[in-house]
């Protein structure tokens, strides 16, 4: 329970520093533009502008790196968030339907834990607009660095949004190289400890 405090503290002063405005910062995509114009409130299979961009697969991947930092507000409601979606945190989404993304390796940082939630720890700081501009550049060095492979999905896998839109398969990471992969949360709880008690 400590741990979670400490990390809310962590992420609290660190909004109250970094929040960006509400500002498109996404590059000209058409379908990436219709987001905020989207009328599902949910990823699921009616949210056809976000499959639609799913579907084309490896080319929608640069334009969804760009607009991971895009804050424009869209109608879909995320559990977790426990608030509407904007187009960068979507535009993550869709990133991890197009290809495998080993968000460790991407950030050098662990994200094991999940809340009371049951929501994984990393989307409360993908849900921070002030992160997502490290996150992006990760993102952006991870993606032009590493080398991938296309694999098609097992039956298992093709749930009813894939079949639906035709969705085989998706990238795959070649991770032929060991990431230092540090327990950042856990650096900043203790540094953020110790400064308390001198």
């Amino acid at each position: 329970m400590r741990f979670l405090i400490a990390i809310s503290i962590i992420l609290f002063f660190n909004r109250c520093t970094t929040e960006l405005p509400s500002v498109s910062h996404s590059p000209k995509d058409s379908l990436i533009s219709l987001l905020p114009k989207m009328k599902s409130t949910d990823l699921g299979c009616d949210a056809d502008i976000y499959w639609k961009i799913i579907k084309r697969g490896s080319s929608s991947i640069p334009a969804l790196i760009e607009s991971l930092t895009d804050s424009t507000p869209t109608n879909v409601y995320d559990k977790c968030k426990k608030g509407n979606l904007n187009v960068g945190e979507i535009s993550y989404f869709a990133l991890d339907e197009i290809m495998f993304m080993p968000v460790a390796a991407i950030t050098q940082s662990q994200w094991c834990t999940f809340d009371s939630n049951g929501c994984w720890i990393f989307y409360e700081a993908l849900f921070d607009n002030g992160y997502k501009v490290y996150f992006q550049e990760q993102m952006r060095n991870f993606y032009y660095r590493e080398k991938f492979n296309y694999e098609y999905y097992s039956e298992k896998e093709l749930n009813d949004c894939r079949k639906k839109y035709k969705i085989a398969g998706r990238l795959a990471w070649i991770h032929s190289r060991t990431y230092p992969i540090e327990n950042t949360d856990t650096i900043e709880i203790i540094n953020l400890l110790h400064k308390i008690s001198n």
